[in-house]
Parts: structure tokens; sequence; C-alpha cells
């Protein structure tokens, strides 16, 4: 999360580390993979129900409110057609362009259950790591012409999600060799990245730096996992409660119209705010949106 929102305080200030920091969107989805690594699914629908609520109602609830702001101060980044599409989570409104990424983990939650099939006819850890890449091939083929969709970035959830799995199967020395690859092959695709870039050749969209942007965002993973674990995964639970509402309201005090990055003209101080704000307001929608979801989807007791 820290990641992500320095990431766009970069770019506000066009600093190309953003284009660095922005792994933090890929950890992002390589952990919300592996916290659902070992969930099983009794009923589909009831489990899609209850995780598009846990992601759409606080996300309409934030999109209502910054369409009204737009609406009353900046009219012309606006329309009905613009909203629609946001509410469908097929567009976005110019400045918090970041909500796209709500497709994408509606998109892994629906895959949840295919990959829980994968997992249930698995019984070795040689077996899981050979289901797991040609699952993450399978994918990166099929959405390849899906505008819509990265298949790397959803190839960040399976990593996560199978990374869980083969924790639970392989002992200790063949995992450890697993996270070795993984660092020592992200070392080798980013060093040839960064000659390529240095040379002018880089294409940024094309297929191998997605991939190496994967990698370095899986690598940054591993090692946050090696210390989590023996914290007994304290950190990634305690994230895992206001991250995504954080993640929802970061970027209006950021790269929007609503930006906090010129409210004092001193830019250690902007840059401080856009942390609080961003932490405080995201409290807050986590807070309106437990109550909106018990207000409307809990029913009421029957008192005799």
């Amino acid at each position: 999360m820290f990641l992500i929102i320095t990431c766009h305080i970069f770019q506000y200030y066009d600093n190309g580390l953003a284009w660095v920091l922005n792994v933090g969107v890929q950890i992002f989805l390589i952990i919300s993979g592996y916290l659902y690594g070992l969930r099983k699914i009794d009923g589909i629908f009831q489990f899609l129900y209850k995780q598009f609520k846990k992601i759409l109602v606080p996300y309409w609830i934030f999109l209502l409110v910054a369409a009204v702001l737009y609406y009353i101060f900046y009219p012309e980044n606006i329309s009905v057609k613009i909203f629609a599409k946001s509410l469908l989570t097929i567009g976005t409104i110019e400045g918090i362009g970041h909500l796209w990424f709500i497709r994408y983990i509606l998109l892994c939650y629906c895959l949840l259950p295919l990959l829980n099939v994968i997992r249930d006819k698995i019984n070795g850890g040689a077996t899981m790591v050979i289901a797991s890449l040609l699952t993450m091939l399978f994918i990166q083929v099929f959405f390849y012409q899906i505008p819509l969709f990265n298949g790397g970035f959803i190839n960040c959830f399976v990593f996560g999600y199978f990374l869980r799995n083969c924790e639970k199967i392989l002992d200790k020395k063949p995992l450890n060799i697993i996270f070795v690859v993984v660092i020592l092959v992200t070392i080798v695709i980013n060093v040839v990245r960064l000659i390529n870039i240095y040379d002018g050749t880089a294409i940024e969209d094309d297929m191998f730096n997605k991939y190496a942007h994967l990698l370095f965002g899986a690598s940054l993973f591993v090692l946050l996992h090696i210390v989590s674990v023996k914290n007994n995964n304290k950190i990634f639970m305690l994230s895992d409660k206001y991250s995504y509402h954080i993640y929802i309201v970061h970027q209006l005090f950021i790269l929007s119209p609503f930006t906090v990055l010129t409210l004092t003209g001193i830019k250690v101080l902007d840059i401080l705010l856009v942390y609080v704000v961003t932490c405080l307001f995201g409290y807050i929608l986590y807070v309106v949106s437990d109550y909106v979801h018990d207000m409307i989807f809990t029913k009421p007791k029957i008192i005799n």
C-alpha cells in the first residue's frame, strides 16, 4: 500500500521512479491470491455474492461521493456515460484512474472456483508447481486479445494462490529453492530490461517488460513473506483489513483535481498530508461501508 501511494506521488512530480514503485499493484494481487490460497468454496454463487458485496459496496460509495464532488467543482470531467462505465468497472473518472484494479480483483474471485478444482486434483509438490506454470501460461494466452484485462496482472493473483498451496505440500528445502529461483530469474530479466532501457530499445508495454515487472513484484513479495512468516503473518492480516479501502481513496488526494500536494506549498508537508488524509479517509470509508453493508444486507432480528 505504501508503494502504491508513493508511486502516485512520484507520478504527480513526474519522477521516473514512479514506474518502479508501481510494482505495489503486483504485490497487492499476489497477497490477495496468497490469502485465498487455501480457501474452500462450498457454494460458488454464495461465495461470489459475498465477495462482490465486499468489493463493490465501498467502491460504489466512494464513486458516488467522488462523482458528486466532480459534478459540483469539475463538471467537465464527469458525465452520465463516464459514471455508468465506472459503476460497471469498465471505465474510470479522470484523476482516479487507479480504480481499473476493481475489475481485476472481481475477475480473480471468479477464477477462484476453477483454481480450487485444479488444486484439489493435485497431490505432489512438483505437480503443483507444473500446474501453476501451465495455468499462468493458459491465462496469458487466453487474455492476450481481451482489451480490458492484462494476463500478467491476473497471473500475480495465480502466483500467490499456488505459492500458498506449495507451502502446504512442499518441505522447506524445495520451497526455498523456488524462492531462490524466482529471485535469480528476476535479477537476470530485469538486468536485461535495464540494459534495453539504457540502449533505448525497451518497449514498456511489451510482454517481456510486463513480466519482468511481475517477477520484480513476486521477488519483493517473497522477501516480505519471509519476514512475515517469522511474525505469524500478522503483517499481512493487519494490512488486509484496511488496505483495500485506503487503495480506493488514495488517488483522489494525489492525481485528481482535489490533490492536496499543492495545499501548503511545502513539498515535504504536502506529501505527509497525503499519507495522513489517505489513511484517515480510508478508515472512514471502511466504517461507512461496514455500516451500509449491515443496513442493507443484514436481516433484522425478530423479537417475540
